[in-house]
């Protein structure tokens, strides 16, 4: 075999991707690709990081008769991924260069072990070729603030710990590690041998016969797992230890309803939502925020950031509110409702980096602000009274029902399964 080349001049690799699927064309015979998150330089929180998921992505030159064998190679020299490409598992097409995408799959998981410049190297019979280098980028993740424990509780399917494993099973030295959003919330995982991960020890190694892993990374930002759900998978399918139990989120909703049914203050319902955060699950939060204020005039009941980092302000109000006359029209108190958003939305519009300042923990970034007023029941013959007054509102306002609310929980709750004996009403 010869020294290494420059350029091959048959594989251009373009970087790996998070998803890829074959998209059929519409006379069934093309296919194309469809490749979300191509990047030359992905980042993680976690390593070691598991690469099953992902795709090496190439521009490969069809046409000529050609095999190759493609590696990476990690900066410590360790390799990390090997697999064969040949002409005829390109297929045929009209243009010089077919995009193919391999599985980062192999008889062992394909696992970053650190980050830095990753060689990816194409051999053949008789070169070995330079195409190119994967940057694997390492980011920190702060520690969680209170903010966004508060969302993570709100979440149905939410953690109350989270567990890795380092080693296979049958590896007396294998290393469990367990992280929560806060220690008490581990002690089962502890009692049952594995190791809070900010106790970590600097390396560790499967075998005498295995180079050490560095447990740095996960040292430091193990939580980011809590955030990440199970996108993140080193070394193995991270495990998860649920927060609420079914029978625990319907006995929450059918004690919720009977409060409802009560017609409470609305300050009985804000507390009660405050110790049962998952009943804001609707809005999707990333962080929650309590009684935010809108400079010194004002308080919202909640405010959330959501995933499209948009900062929704939450009022709530009656349960027993009664929403609309005879005719259609909306009520007093309700129209008071909507005021009072409206005010917040005045004092935004003029003071916009004063309010975001406000309200502790809340970026300055956030794309927009949006307002939620949650109020009375649903009755009959309002549907169409409750639609029009959406309709009326426009995009940055929303308006809900308690009872509309609580359909949107039990359907969340129950697409993940979630859902005990709880009946909708």
């Amino acid at each position: 075999m010869s020294n290494k080349a420059d350029i091959d001049p048959e594989v251009v690799i373009l970087g790996i991707a998070n998803h890829v699927a074959r998209l059929e064309g519409l006379d069934g015979q093309v296919a194309r690709l469809d490749i979300v998150g191509l990047t030359s330089t992905p980042v993680s929180p976690i390593y070691p990081w598991d690469l099953s998921a992902w795709h090496l992505v190439l521009a490969v030159r069809v046409g000529t008769s050609f095999n190759r064998t493609v590696q990476i190679t990690a900066p410590s020299g360790r390799p990390t991924f090997s697999a064969s490409i040949t002409a005829e598992s390109v297929g045929q097409t009209d243009g010089w260069w077919e995009t193919m995408a391999l599985p980062l799959q192999a008889p062992e998981l394909v696992i970053a072990f650190e980050p830095g410049e990753y060689v990816v190297t194409g051999l053949d019979d008789h070169c070995s070729y330079h195409l190119g280098y994967l940057h694997f980028r390492y980011v920190v993740v702060p520690a969680l603030t209170i903010e966004q424990v508060r969302a993570i509780d709100s979440n149905p399917t939410a953690p109350s710990a989270i567990t890795m494993r380092l080693g296979s099973t049958s590896n007396e030295r294998a290393l469990l590690i367990c992280a929560a959003t806060e220690r008490s919330r581990a002690e089962a995982e502890i009692l049952q041998g594995a190791v809070w991960y900010q106790d970590l020890p600097d390396e560790y190694a499967h075998s005498d016969d295995e180079p050490s892993i560095s447990l740095k990374y996960l040292r430091q930002n193990m939580h980011a797992l809590l955030l990440a759900g199970d996108a993140l998978r080193p070394d193995g399918r991270v495990q998860m230890s649920a927060l609420w139990s079914p029978a625990h989120l319907s006995a929450v909703l059918e004690a919720f309803v009977a409060l409802l049914d009560s017609r409470p203050p609305e300050e009985d319902v804000q507390a009660f939502i405050a110790s049962n955060l998952f009943l804001l699950c609707p809005y999707g939060a990333h962080q929650i925020f309590l009684k935010p204020p809108v400079l010194n005039i004002y308080r919202a009941d909640f405010g959330i950031l959501n995933s499209k980092n948009e900062l929704v302000l939450i009022e709530i109000e009656r349960p027993g509110m009664v929403l609309f006359r005879a005719d259609g029209a909306r009520s007093a108190k309700l129209e008071t409702a909507f005021n009072q958003v409206r005010s917040w939305d005045e004092e935004i519009v003029r003071y916009r980096e004063a309010v975001l300042r406000g309200i502790s923990g809340c970026p300055l970034d956030v794309a927009r602000v949006r307002f939620s007023v949650v109020a009375g029941r649903t009755r009959r013959g309002q549907s169409a009274f409750v639609a029009r007054t959406r309709s009326d509102l426009g995009p940055l306002y929303d308006f809900q029902t308690y009872d509309e609310l609580l359909l949107n929980i039990a359907s969340i709750i129950r697409h993940a399964n979630l859902l005990g004996p709880y009946s909708d009403r």
